[in-house]
């Protein structure tokens, strides 16, 4: 069987995907989908659950194909992602891939080579590439600052009916997802004098905080995640070194009664990947504690709306805020 392999985020569905399917559906027996940040948290970049697009997916799909008795197949399937291990994101989607085909089947990728996030379709030489050229010049980012900004109307033409009638009717209920963006735009009117704009890098200090199999988690009470898991953390002050940042963060967040000299810093790394978080570039230095003994009380304080300790077994299954399950999985290996 031809089976053609596509991979994207979809948030959301558009006029340039459906060309792409138009395109598999002519030459492809079963299409697989590749649903990419389904692990990801709600955010202003991932609005919408990996369920709803693959709603989005399958409707496109079977308006595509008129005959009901068709032997064409289509599977959507989640692809997570991981921040920092290109390998891990390619044994991932091996294995989805794996389980809807046969090793008597013929795997191509498809796909338009858009820009440098595009570099993974030719990671996979033991399947087919077949290169589309980009068609329709549209991506998904305008329509989404269309879609908060109430100027939805604009990309009307480039959206399935369906998907711009769910943008119009369920504004509703991505109202933390409105409120992120008014505050990322309120964030950039305050900065909009300063007057070294391509300099402009905030710092901050997370505490990865593990006793026995537990790790100490937040939940977010803040605009920015709201509801979404973290590790303690938040912004290093004037004057304050990133450790230091890190242990005061720790105890403003989640009032752990310890001592300081019961934490064993046993390493720290930088993560600052522009793209880690949104608004202004956020580079933060993860620091890895390890804790002896019992896991001691915790109250979330601050702008922690609680604290708790977690199995590590469990954060797979978590909607972790940003990249904050890539920095676990630096120090712990456990994604």
């Amino acid at each position: 069987m031809n089976v053609g392999i596509y991979i994207g985020r979809f948030q959301p569905l558009h006029i340039g995907h459906i060309t792409i399917l138009a395109y598999m559906q002519k030459k492809y027996d079963h299409i697989i989908i590749l649903v990419g940040s389904a692990n990801q948290r709600v955010s202003i970049k991932n609005p919408f659950s990996f369920e709803l697009r693959k709603q989005w997916l399958e409707q496109s799909f079977y308006d595509l194909v008129d005959d009901a008795h068709s032997s064409q197949k289509i599977t959507v399937l989640p692809l997570n992602d991981y921040r920092y291990n290109d390998a891990k994101w390619e044994a991932g989607l091996i294995a989805q891939v794996a389980t809807a085909t046969t090793d008597a089947d013929n795997i191509t990728l498809v796909g338009h080579e858009k820009d440098d996030s595009s570099y993974y379709l030719k990671n996979f030489p033991q399947w087919g590439y077949d290169s589309v050229p980009q068609s329709i010049e549209i991506s998904a980012t305008p329509i989404r600052t269309a879609w908060y900004t109430d100027k939805l109307n604009n990309f009307r033409d480039f959206l399935p009916a369906y998907v711009y009638e769910y943008l119009l009717a369920k504004r509703q209920y991505h109202a933390d997802i409105f409120a992120e963006f008014q505050y990322l735009e309120a964030e950039k009117r305050k900065f909009s004098d300063y007057p070294y704009p391509e300099t402009l890098k905030l710092c901050c200090a997370d505490a990865v905080l593990v006793c026995g199999d537990d790790i100490l988690l937040i939940e977010r009470g803040d605009v920015i995640g709201k509801g979404s898991w973290a590790l303690p953390g938040g912004f290093v002050n004037r004057g304050e070194k990133f450790a230091d940042g890190a242990i005061r963060e720790l105890y403003e967040e989640t009032n752990i009664d310890v001592k300081p000299e019961q934490l064993k810093l046993i390493d720290s790394h930088m993560f600052d990947d522009p793209k880690r978080t949104f608004g202004f570039d956020r580079m933060t230095v993860g620091h890895y504690y390890k804790l002896a003994g019992g896991c001691p009380k915790v109250k979330g304080g601050d702008d922690a709306a609680k604290a708790k300790w977690v199995k590590l077994n469990t954060i797979k299954g978590l909607k972790m805020f940003d990249d904050h399950a890539d920095i676990i999985d630096h120090f712990l290996d456990i994604l």
